[in-house]
């Protein structure tokens, strides 16, 4: 359809940005402006008027009421501009204006970073035009991440998706790297109704440019910095699937996984992991639970083909994987809490299979550090923060408690024997501080629900009782056995439990017990 004054008007007002564009593509094809502008043209254009058709696309891709005074930044001077563009646009309303209000800048936008990423004749240099055209995007990015031009959504749509195409086909110019990275970190930081709205494009844009780019570890951090920030958006499943996507990536093939140990960038994978595990059930986060089991796995047991001191890294991975675990355990839905306690005992207790750890690599000061930064807190009750939505009711978080009592009571048991010799002094300090935790919880604030938790306790004094190795090793006093010790922890708080335990023990102390009282 045409306007009032003969001008052809696009169905700007279309909630479909794509629709837009595909539109505003096809009307300027018709145009033959484009011709102008191919490489062929370009070529021809002297390197001053290169600069100067530069400045003009800087000064024409930017909506009217972005429009800033000389040397103020884009949120400072939002107001005043969104003042003068108001006014400009009262004095000449109708369907041709308001088109090419909304068309213009994103024309200008697309001719811009065509300009800057086209290949240029040997006289033209990209460093001619890109402090330009690098600052221009990067006060545009600015703008809306202080919360302006929030109505201009073909605008924003367009000045994402071309800050992207800009870092994934120009990231291979080292002069260029610094700059692109801070485009990126400027995404990340973009409010979340914007980033939520277009966050499949940036998820699917990084991923892009990850597979073809060698980023260095300050790209890596950004990239993490994305992924993380698409990982809040679960309801994009499309974003989230892209996402995970650059996690295989890099999970799955050798070189790149050495490659980010190289760079200590384990722990940002790990966060970024945990993040998207952390998602209520969705597809995103069973993928992430089970790059969480497997990876150390895998590095201990040398199924990857990584060089030897990629693969013996697995023993300083193993203590932050469990964390990461034990998070999702006490603070994720129930579903993934659920999953992240099978994935814990496999990375405990797993024994004669694939999966298994060569528990004999691990010594006693690292199985100390899992207690005290794993375990410990895991079992330990805390305000939960209910990171899948909201406070957990009190039934939930003394079930989770009750799951974790029986797996560090579980872990003690199967180690014990190697704790022992590997270190005879220092087992006894831990064994009882486990005790004290235990009794701790088990009769604190929530006690009515703790009755799992006491016979977690239970179950394990009645395999210490019954072990006659154990009744030989000494407390850290001299002058007593650890297993006295342990019922001196135990019995102040629960005096019927020691009784319990010696009657399942012997039962004949019952007969003997009632012998006694008839007599």
């Amino acid at each position: 359809p045409n306007g009032t004054d003969g001008v052809e008007v696009l169905p700007v007002a279309a909630t479909d940005p794509g629709i837009v564009h595909q539109q505003v593509k096809q009307y300027v094809a018709r145009s033959g402006f484009m011709e102008l502008l191919a490489s062929s043209g370009i070529a021809k254009v002297p390197a001053e008027s290169l600069q100067c058709l530069a400045k003009a696309l800087v000064q024409l891709s930017r909506p009217a009421k972005w429009s800033t005074a000389q040397g103020q930044s884009p949120s400072a001077a939002g107001a005043a501009g969104e003042t003068v563009a108001t006014q400009a646009t009262a004095a000449s309303e109708g369907p041709a204006s308001e088109w090419h209000a909304v068309a213009d800048p994103v024309f200008c936008l697309e001719l811009l970073t065509n300009l800057t990423c086209m290949p240029l004749a040997p006289t033209h240099c990209l460093s001619q035009i890109w402090p330009l055209v690098s600052t221009h995007f990067e006060r545009l990015l600015q703008y809306v991440i202080a919360g302006n031009g929030g109505s201009e959504t073909q605008f924003i749509e367009r000045l994402i998706v071309n800050t992207l195409r800009l870092c994934i086909r120009l990231i291979s110019n080292s002069e260029l790297v610094p700059t692109l990275l801070m485009l990126t970190q400027h995404l990340s930081r973009l409010p979340p109704g914007l980033f939520a709205t277009y966050s499949e494009r940036i998820a699917c844009g990084t991923l892009v440019l990850v597979q073809e780019a060698n980023l260095p570890h300050s790209g890596l951090c950004n990239i993490f910095a994305l992924l993380k920030r698409i990982s809040e958006f679960p309801a994009s499943v499309g974003a989230c699937s892209a996402g995970i996507e650059c996690l295989n990536y890099w999970l799955s093939d050798d070189q790149e996984l050495s490659r980010l140990l190289s760079l200590q960038q384990f722990p940002e994978l790990l966060n970024t992991l945990k993040a998207f595990a952390q998602q209520n059930s969705t597809n995103a986060s069973a993928t992430a639970l089970g790059h969480l089991s497997s990876l150390v796995p895998q590095l201990a047991r040398g199924a990857r083909c990584l060089p030897p001191e990629a693969q013996s890294q697995w023993r300083s991975l193993w203590v932050p994987t469990l964390h990461a675990l034990a998070d999702i355990a006490k603070d994720g839905s129930p579903r993934c809490s659920a999953q992240a306690f099978v994935y814990l005992q496999r990375l405990l207790l797993e024994c004669g299979t694939d999966l298994a750890l060569p528990w004999e690599q691990l010594e006693f000061s690292v199985w100390k550090e899992c207690l005290e930064q794993v375990l410990f807190p895991l079992l330990q009750s805390q305000p939960a923060s209910g990171g899948y939505g909201g406070k957990q009711p009190e039934d939930m978080a003394a079930l989770r408690q009750a799951n974790a009592a029986q797996l560090v009571c579980r872990v003690l048991l199967t180690h014990m024997s190697d704790w022992l010799s590997s270190s005879p002094d220092g087992f006894p300090v831990l064994f009882l501080r486990l005790l004290h935790i235990l009794v701790s919880e088990a009769t604190g604030e929530r006690s009515a629900y703790m009755e799992p938790l006491i016979e977690s306790l239970k179950n394990l004094l009645l395999v210490i009782s019954a072990d006659p190795a154990f009744g030989e090793l000494s407390s850290p006093k001299q002058s007593e056995s650890l297993l006295e010790a342990a019922w001196g922890v135990v019995s102040p708080s629960l005096p019927d439990l020691r009784r319990e335990v010696a009657l399942i023990l012997d039962p004949s102390l019952s007969v003997e017990a009632t012998a006694s009282t008839e007599a």
